[in-house]
């Protein structure tokens, strides 16, 4: 998840509908999982550091 999240930053980040094919989530769903990822420290700093940057937590959670 991390190195797809990362591959689309150049794009805008992820396309909804590529988040569905790809792994049946909503980008609510997405980023929550990117979040947990980066939490759970199951990710490069550098790359946690884009992710927070790029894909924001919901305030819907």
């Amino acid at each position: 998840m991390v190195r797809v999240a990362l591959a689309w930053l150049p794009y805008g980040g992820v396309p909804s509908d590529e988040l569905l094919v790809h792994f049946g989530l909503t980008e609510d769903q997405f980023v929550a999982a990117l979040w947990q990822i980066v939490a759970d420290g199951h990710c490069a700093r550098e790359d946690a550091r884009d992710i927070a940057e790029h894909y924001p937590r919901s305030t819907n959670n």
